[in-house]
């Protein structure tokens, strides 16, 4: 920005100095060249100032040194060509400003100038238009990339939960058929045991008992293995939170059970994950409120942040992809960005969705 900015003001200097250089060799008094630097820095100031008020002011005192010192020949074309470079192909309205002075040489400078200030811009204008492809095509790229692992991601996590589902239907079909059959049959020889009144007899079903009782031990460490206990949704949220506990205040509370089909549960853990990746990648705040919350009829995600890099919220690979995993489950997710990311999640409890 600041090069082109420079750029300007030294090219605009250029074409005054060759100007000035033109009009003293022409043996000008000094009053039209102190004119003419009037001009030029009235255009300047249309050029490079931000206020609308200085824009205009600056045009139409130029506009009122051409018309009452006409005298000053080329500057007038300075004048035309800011006009033209101000307002676009509208500026070159201000040409009509010659009929005061007709001067072919003005006439001629001032129309080459403001083609020139129009194919610049014109051509500027292409560039920007190619540039915002690109980077439009580059942002597709991107988010096709992302789109893609993230279906590796969920395929994956499909795979792994059909797994852990089928480990649970296993466990329980062995803690609830052959557990109970091991039980019952305990049951019954030890009642044996007590009736019977033959030592070798008492023995032997001493062992048998024993035997039984060791098969039962090992079907409930293998019910215990096969369970998917060790997968903890409190246990993955400290994973989570853990890198950022010492760079920013974490305000977080839990009370969603384990007890949930884990399909959610993997579910719930991806979202407050990519809440987090957002807050680490893009926002510079320094605390987060997590709430997972189990009500009566829904769980509930509250999420919010203090981070002020907030005013990119076009719908990204992140956010598009936690809504289509809260919709997964029947739910709704709003977003708001008023002071950082606020965000707010409720899942309906479903009885089809246990396992």
């Amino acid at each position: 920005m600041e090069e082109s900015i420079l750029r300007t003001f030294v090219e605009k200097l250029m074409f005054f100095s060759l100007i000035s250089m033109y009009i003293i060799s022409q043996d000008s008094d000094i009053f039209t060249i102190f004119l003419g630097i009037c001009i030029f820095i009235l255009s300047l100031t249309m050029d490079f100032s931000d206020s609308i008020k200085l824009q205009r002011g600056a045009f139409i005192l130029s506009t009122i040194i051409c018309i009452l010192f006409p005298s000053n020949g080329l500057y007038t074309a300075i004048f035309v060509i800011h006009a033209v470079h101000l307002f676009g192909l509208y500026g070159f309205i201000s040409i009509l400003i010659l009929i005061v002075n007709p001067n072919v040489l003005t006439l001629l400078v001032s129309v080459i100038g403001s083609y020139v200030i129009l194919r610049s811009q014109y051509d500027k204008a292409f560039r920007m238009k190619s540039y915002l492809i690109q980077d439009n095509l580059e942002l597709e790229r991107q988010l096709l990339v992302q789109r893609q692992q993230f279906n590796q991601e969920e395929t994956l996590k499909q795979m792994e939960v059909a797994t852990l589902k089928e480990r649970n239907r296993i466990s329980h079909a062995l803690h609830d058929q052959i557990g109970h059959t091991l039980s019952a049959s305990i049951m019954q020889l030890e009642a044996l045991q007590i009736i019977t009144n033959e030592p070798v007899v008492e023995k032997k079903l001493e062992q048998v008992s024993g035997i039984l009782q060791s098969g039962m031990n090992e079907i409930r460490s293998t019910i215990h293995n096969l369970y998917d206990d060790s997968f903890l949704l409190s246990q993955k949220m400290d994973e989570i939170l853990a890198p950022l506990k010492e760079k920013v205040q974490i305000n977080y509370q839990n009370t969603i059970t384990d007890e949930i089909p884990i399909d959610l549960k993997y579910n719930l853990i991806t979202i407050c994950k990519e809440m987090i990746t957002n807050f680490v990648k893009y926002s510079n705040g320094t605390s987060i409120h997590l709430f997972l919350l189990e009500q009566k009829s829904y769980y509930t995600i509250q999420y919010k942040d203090n981070g002020n890099k907030t005013h990119n919220i076009t719908p990204g690979m992140g956010l598009t992809m936690m809504k289509e995993l809260v919709e997964k489950h029947k739910g709704a997710m709003t977003l708001q960005t008023t002071n950082g990311y606020d965000i707010f999640i409720r899942i309906p409890k479903q009885e089809d969705n246990h396992d």
